[in-house]
């Protein structure tokens, strides 16, 4: 959708911006695009995850996997209540928020240039 396409363009435009090692921001470009070579992109149907997960795709490995998911739990741990709301109807970080680098909602905007360090540190 439109409105997708301009979150991935606002999110890689304020990325090239901060002061970091391009080499670290590339993920963020590839990954919205499905652009990573993983096995399920792949077609590489005998490849595994180090969890055991077979033919991964970027679902799995920056979302679904044990490792990932304990990465995510971790932030969403450590993030104040003030910073992040928390819903019992849904998690406080959601991919869109690792992926497309925006600030999880809460009674206080947290400050994007942090928000973004974190998210470059995550995936």
């Amino acid at each position: 959708s439109q409105r997708g396409v301009g979150c991935i363009h606002a999110a890689q435009r304020t990325l090239w911006s901060l002061r970091r090692d391009n080499h670290y921001k590339e993920i963020f470009w590839r990954l919205p695009l499905n652009g990573l070579c993983t096995a399920a992109r792949m077609h590489d149907a005998q490849a595994e995850c180090v969890c055991g997960s077979s033919a991964p795709g970027r679902q799995h490995h920056y979302w679904d996997c044990p490792i990932a998911t304990a990465v995510i739990q971790n932030i969403s741990d450590n993030l104040p209540a003030a910073w992040c709301s928390r819903p019992a109807t849904r998690p406080a970080i959601l991919r869109r928020h690792l992926w497309l680098m925006q600030t999880p909602a809460g009674p206080r905007r947290m400050y994007q240039g942090v928000w973004k360090v974190v998210c470059l540190a995550a995936l």
